[in-house]
Parts: structure tokens; C-alpha cells; sequence
């Protein structure tokens, strides 16, 4: 399975090296929040499937 990261990774929303780093670094700390809450996300998910699967 894709991870979510790889959804969000379009050429528009990937700064070249060359753009302003203070935007890079705005950008980049987006990804870090959208990443976590997606790593929360599948946790969750897991641990759901987890106790379905108990009962």
C-alpha cells in the first residue's frame, strides 16, 4: 500500500531547491503535519481491525 506522503507529492507542491527556503520550510513542515496525522490515521485504523477481529 502507497503511504500517504506519496499523495501529496505533486511537482506543484514540491519547491525546486533554487525557490526561497523560508517557503520550502513552510512547506515542508505542511507535509511533516499532513505525514502525522496520516501515520495516526492508519494506527487507528489498525488497531479498530485489531479489535473487530478479537471480538
Amino acid at each position: 500500500m502507497l503511504s500517504c506522503r506519496w499523495r501529496f507529492r505533486d511537482p506543484e507542491m514540491w519547491p525546486c531547491e533554487r525557490t526561497a527556503s523560508r517557503r520550502h520550510t513552510t512547506l515542508r513542515s505542511t507535509m511533516a503535519s499532513i505525514s502525522s496525522r496520516c501515520t495516526k490515521i492508519k494506527s487507528l485504523n489498525f488497531l479498530s481491525k485489531r479489535a473487530s477481529r478479537l471480538e
